[in-house]
């Protein structure tokens, strides 16, 4: 049996639109929709609304895009119940589902230094993973938050290299998460004039980028690549 919901707006596209947003659809391809009627203005005064409602379409899928479906979907959820104003769109790369959320709401669904996506990130990630027995990997990004913030790392590590071949002395980026640590260690790999580290434990663990000619031996138990 389909599962209805329905939708309103000032149009019928708003109303459309906000039906999608409820079943989590990627477009309106993957929707059925039956137009209900509209509320007219009580004596003149208030908005006209327009009623629809609609329901998934029972497509069969492929695999792969049964995991670009469902992260989407579960994604979608999780910012309607967070009472937020988005839609999620939804696409498979190099074997790694992008979620690309487009929204008003930028600044706080990035949060700290990508906290925010980090933690949605997880979400969906352990969802999504329930349900498939090959492993999803899932990327949200928001704003191009993700490539902007690949990007400024990639600057500084090249600053720091230089710094650090100009002067022989080691430099170190302190308090980076697993993600921002690989794009210091991706960016300086081509780099035959330094190597990148990591050390320390949890939320302490920082990036040390040292002179190839000083290299130190190192307790591979509580320092290595990432």
């Amino acid at each position: 049996m389909d599962d209805w919901v329905e939708g309103e707006g000032k149009t019928e596209d708003d109303a459309v639109e906000d039906a999608m947003k409820r079943l989590g659809a990627v477009s309106r391809d993957n929707i059925k929709v039956e137009f209900i009627g509209e509320e007219k203005k009580f004596f003149g005064f208030g908005e006209k609304k327009v009623k629809v409602r609609a329901a998934l379409n029972e497509l069969p899928v492929n695999r792969g895009v049964k995991k670009v479906i469902e992260a989407t979907e579960v994604l979608q959820r999780i910012l309607s119940g967070m009472k937020i104003d988005a839609r999620v769109e939804g696409d498979e790369k190099d074997d790694i589902v992008h979620l690309k959320i487009l929204s008003n709401l930028g600044g706080i669904l990035i949060g700290r230094r990508g906290e925010t996506l980090d933690s949605l990130e997880h979400i969906v990630d352990r969802i999504v993973n329930r349900k498939f027995e090959d492993r999803v990997n899932i990327l949200v990004d928001t704003e191009d938050y993700r490539e902007r913030r690949r990007e400024k790392l990639s600057r500084l590590a090249k600053k720091l290299a230089r710094q650090v071949r100009l002067t022989g002395k080691s430099a170190e980026i302190s308090s980076m998460n697993a993600r921002d640590r690989k794009i210091i260690h991706m960016a300086l790999q081509d780099d035959s004039s330094v190597e990148t580290m990591s050390e320390g434990e949890g939320f302490e663990r920082k990036v040390v980028i040292s002179p190839i000619n000083r290299r130190e031996k190192t307790d591979f138990g509580r320092r290595n690549k990432f």
